[in-house]
Formats: C-alpha cells, structure tokens, sequence
C-alpha cells in the first residue's frame, strides 16, 4: 500500500510537473500574444492619428479647392470682362485710328488745296515766288563767339507763331547803350512765300515745289534758281548727296515727271524727254556734258524772241536714273576752287535743262515743256575771299554777272520799259524764264552764322525785291487740234 502511494504520488507529481510546464508554456504565449496585442494596439492608435492628420489634410485640401475654384470662377469672370474691356478698347483705338486717319488725309487735301490756290493765284499775279531755305550752323560755325543775342549763335530766328511758315527775322550785332552796355540786336523782318528752317529736309522743300515741276508736263517752261552767297547750301538744294533722303531737286523733279509720264501713258500721251547742261563762267558758256567742256558756246536768238546755245550737247533720256549719271559727268568738270569762304566754292553759274515734249495717240494735242534749274555760283566780298590771281577774275566775273542779275530784277519790279538782259550771259540764258513766259521761283538758301550776317542781310533784300516783280501770267506751249466732227 505504501508502495502503492509512492508510485500515485509519483506520477501526481510528474502530472503536475507537465501541467506546471503546459501552464508556463500557455503563459509565455499569453505574454507573447499580450505584447503582440499592445503592439497592434499602438500601431492601430498611430494609423487612428495618421488618420485624423489624413483626414485634416484632406479637409483642408478640401476646402482650398472650394476657395481654388471660387478664385478660378472669379479670375475666369474677369477675364471674361477683361477680354470684353481689351476687345472694346481695340474697338474704339481702331476707331481712333480711323478717325485720326481721315482728319490727316482732310488735312493734308486742304494744305493742297491751299498751296494749289495760293500758287495759282500767284501765277495769276505774275509774280516770281520766292523761298527762303536756312541751312545749319556747321561745326566750326558754332564754335565762334559773338555778340549776337539769340541762342546757339544763330542770327536768324524763324517765330514760333507763324503756322504757314513764311516769315523769318534776322538779327543784327547788339547795339551799345549810352551807358556802354549792350541794347537790343537790330532786327529785319523778312516775309517770302515760304521759309524752311535748318530741321526741314530736301522732301519737304521739294513737296512745295512739286506741283510747279508737275506743270512742265502742261506745256509750261518751269525756272528754279538757287541764289545765296559762297557756301549757303546752293548745290547740295539743286543736287543733293548720294543716299535718297538727301537727293536734291533736279533729280527729285526728273523723277516726278517720269513717274507722271508712266501714268500719263495710259491716257495716251508719249513724250520725248532730253536734258542739257551748261555753265556760265568768266562770262563765256560751256557745255558741262561735252567731249570739250572747256569750248565756249554762243547765244543764238530765234524771231520768237527766244534764245537758244548753238552746239549744246542734247542727251535722250528713258529713266530718271540717267540724270544721276549726268550730274555726276557734270560735276567733275564744273569750275570749283578754295577760297577763304568755301573750300569748294563753285566758281561757274549752273543751267541744267529738261525738255519734255509730249503728243496724244490722236495727235489732237501737242505739249512743250522745259524745266530750267540753275545753281547760282556764290556771291563772296573780295577782301573776304581772299581771292587773287585767276580766283579773283573768277570773283569778279560771278559778282558782275550777280549785278546784272540784280538790275534785271529791279528793272522788273519797277515795271521799267527796257530790261538789261544783255549785260551779262547769265542774265541773257535767263530772258526765257524772266520775261514773261514762265513759272519762276527763286531759293534762296541762308547762312545762320554770325560771320555771314552781311552777306544774309544782302541776300535777303535781294530777295525780298525778286518777291515783287511782276512778270506777267505763264503761257502753257500748247497745240489742239479741232477733233469735232
């Protein structure tokens, strides 16, 4: 029995043993799962917050893209009324535009019909127009001190209130008070039928003389002359430089008529055009485009009362472009000289001629045109110029051919009965273009310096008298035949 207890107690033991060891197994996966669970519980606690800042996020994304959409329905309506606004302001600048378009083209058909009715009531007056052209003050020119009382050195003021712009005043040296300070500058006020300032090209003086060129084509016989003292800017008027703002008025005129001749052609007119070239110098005339510039040529005179050169050189001309090439051969053998005035002072009197002669197809009607453009040689005081030797003969002869030309204009002016053409060969080519049968106007191109204000004050008188001479209505050289039948 005893033995019996020993093995019961044994295996009770053994048994509890196992149990002890199952419950101590069941334990550590109760701590192990306990941990596992407190682990999940936090990860479970840390997605619940991510959650919560998720779900934050998301309604504060939310809501910006309410205030998104609110500002992107805002902007889409400005921009909306923007486009409206910008489409209507084109609208009206278009308008604008339109309207500023229209006013200009009104104004510039009344300045055109200003000038044509100004002109042409000149025409009827008979009187020879003059223009008055101020060139600018050269780089040495402003350097030099005087006592003249306008700004930049200038002695000639153009006013500011002259909207037709033809008057223009010249200032003279400050006159000493009795005190022995300087006065007032004496002042002379000119008025001509045009002043062009130091700012206005070669474009707009040639737009002025643009519709008197026009007439050649018309039959007339058109003269323009450059007059002013050595180094005023008379060749660079009539001839210009080499680019095309600066082209002077010969080739701006030959290149008018051609362009009117090409459109003339469609009414049924053709015309034959030659030009000619000439210069007056120590009194003889020479033929500046022939083979011997230096022969002397002779004044021949018709029963007319016209006069031509016998021997002058005649050259055919089909483009405007060929001129360039004639003013250029010209130029080269043209008498030119230094003086103390002008480094390249032209010592000769310019005549360059166009002869426009024209026929309609049903030869009903017949044209003669002449365009004379004559660039003056310079006047220049001897003591001035310094000049001696040839230069001095070349001197004389250009101030004795200038006076000639001087009593012929006030013989004109004065209405007097007999008119001194024949002093001088100058004035003897000019009898065409003076006496009575043509458009005549006068250029008369000014030195702003102070060293010249003699000279200008001179050349403005001369002016001034040329302004007021009377030389009878232009006559258009014209033939129509009776067509009605």
């Amino acid at each position: 029995e005893k033995s019996f207890l020993t093995n019961e107690n044994s295996k009770l033991e053994k048994k509890l043993s196992l149990q002890v060891e199952h419950y101590n197994q069941m334990k550590g996966r109760n701590d192990s799962n306990e941990q596992k669970l407190k682990e999940t519980k936090n990860e479970l606690d840390n997605l619940r917050l991510s959650f919560e800042n998720v779900s934050n996020e998301l309604e504060k994304v939310r809501k910006n893209e309410s205030v998104t959409s609110k500002m992107l329905r805002e902007t889409k309506e400005l921009l909306k009324t923007s486009k409206n606004e910008t489409e209507a302001e084109k609208n009206l600048l278009f308008e604008a535009k339109q309207t500023i378009s229209q006013l200009e083209e009104e104004a510039r058909i009344h300045e055109k019909e200003r000038r044509y009715l100004h002109n042409t009531i000149l025409e009827l007056k008979g009187n020879i127009r003059v223009f008055a052209r101020v060139r600018p003050l050269l780089k040495n020119e402003v350097e030099v001190e005087s006592d003249f009382s306008s700004p930049n050195g200038l002695t000639i003021l153009l006013p500011p209130n002259d909207p037709e712009r033809r008057k223009l005043k010249l200032l003279g040296p400050c006159r000493d008070t009795l005190m022995g300070d300087k006065g007032e500058p004496s002042t002379w006020e000119f008025q001509f039928d045009g002043v062009f300032g130091p700012d206005r090209k070669q474009s707009d003086l040639f737009e002025e003389i643009s519709q008197l060129v026009q007439s050649v084509l018309d039959g007339y016989k058109v003269c323009l002359f450059a007059y002013g003292q050595t180094g005023s800017g008379k060749t660079y008027t009539m001839e210009g430089g080499n680019d095309d703002e600066s082209r002077g008025m010969i080739p701006r005129a030959v290149h008018q008529i051609f362009a009117t001749i090409e459109a003339m052609k469609r009414t049924g007119w053709a015309f034959d055009v030659h030009a000619t070239h000439l210069e007056v110098y120590n009194e003889s005339v020479r033929d500046l485009l022939a083979h011997n510039s230096s022969k002397s040529l002779n004044i021949k005179h018709l029963k007319d009362g016209s006069s031509y050169v016998n021997g002058l050189s005649k050259h055919p001309l089909k483009s405007p472009n060929q001129v360039d090439v004639l003013l250029q051969k010209a130029a080269k053998v043209r008498a030119t000289s230094a003086t103390q005035c002008n480094d390249t002072s032209s010592r000769s009197h310019s005549v360059f001629q166009l002869h426009v002669n024209g026929v309609l197809s049903n030869g009903s009607e017949e044209r003669r045109g002449c365009l004379t453009m004559v660039d003056l040689a310079g006047s220049e005081r001897v003591v001035k110029s310094g000049a001696k030797g040839s230069l001095l003969k070349e001197t004389q002869a250009i101030n004795k051919s200038l006076a000639a030309l001087g009593r012929v204009i006030l013989a004109l002016a004065n209405n007097e009965s007999h008119v001194p053409y024949r002093e001088s060969k100058l004035t003897h080519l000019l009898q065409n273009s003076l006496g009575g049968t043509s458009k005549c106007l006068m250029l008369v191109n000014l030195s702003p310096a102070p060293q010249h204000q003699g000279e200008t004050l001179c050349s403005l008188r001369f002016a001034q008298t040329v302004n007021h001479c009377d030389i009878g209505t232009a006559k258009a050289n014209s033939r129509r035949e009776n067509t009605i039948g």
